[in-house]
């Protein structure tokens, strides 16, 4: 029987045995972290951090806490924590997992589910608008070839070479936004793999003369936003 989703892309771990600790983890099963929680379980791993299921010791309620990873420990990453953070914090919608503390950690609430790559109904999305708050890319992958997914705009989103390639691996997509991301002529060049693609806003993405020959690429295009600041396009 499929496990419901949780929203931190892990499976519903309250009525299994705790999992193994990988290396890098910090806390084990019992540890008491900052006086406050009790580590139950280990849920997995972010781009920065660990995810652990954890008991607030007073209040006896159970929490997804993330916290840094030996290796994040540096000023970049914990400005992107407290980015992270204060991203969530501004959110107020039923589909997304309040924040309840932050400090050396990050506390939300823990919601038990099976993983997102399980998650078969991710394939019936047709259209996604990206909030620049957050990384996509763990859904990018998971995305790549859903056959029924058509829109996509992913503005300011920081993409990467990995990226670029799973949205060039998206059959039957026709309008792409991906405006003030950096994009490189190889990646333009990955991206020509859309034959269904009729709309592409590639504004400001710093792209050369180098790559007006390769947008002649995209055969199907009707709609075309390509100007940027102090950069020729056309």
């Amino acid at each position: 029987m499929n496990q419901p989703l949780n929203t931190h892309g892990n499976a519903d771990t309250s009525r299994q045995s705790p999992r193994s600790i990988p290396a890098g983890a910090e806390f084990k099963a019992g540890a008491i972290v900052n006086n406050t929680y009790e580590i139950l379980d280990y849920l997995g791993r972010g781009a920065m951090g660990f995810v652990y299921r954890a008991r607030h010791l007073i209040l006896s309620k159970e929490y997804a806490l993330k916290i840094l990873g030996i290796d994040q420990v540096n000023e970049t990453a914990w400005r992107r924590f407290q980015n992270e953070a204060q991203a969530i914090a501004k959110m107020n919608h039923p589909n997304v997992v309040g924040i309840h503390n932050f400090g050396l950690h990050l506390s939300q609430s823990n919601v038990d589910g099976a993983t997102l790559a399980k998650a078969k109904s991710l394939r019936a999305v047709k259209k996604i608008l990206w909030s620049d708050a957050l990384r996509p890319s763990p859904f990018l992958k998971l995305l790549a070839r859903s056959p029924n997914l058509v829109a996509l705009k992913l503005p300011r989103s920081h993409l990467t070479p990995e990226d670029f390639q799973a949205i060039s691996q998206m059959p039957n997509l026709k309008s792409l936004e991906i405006s003030q991301n950096k994009l490189s002529t190889d990646a333009l060049k990955s991206l020509s793999r859309l034959s269904h693609l009729t709309e592409l806003n590639v504004q400001e993405c710093g792209l050369k003369l180098e790559a007006v020959p390769v947008l002649k690429r995209f055969h199907s295009l009707r709609d075309l936003k390509i100007l940027s600041k102090g950069t020729l396009i056309v």
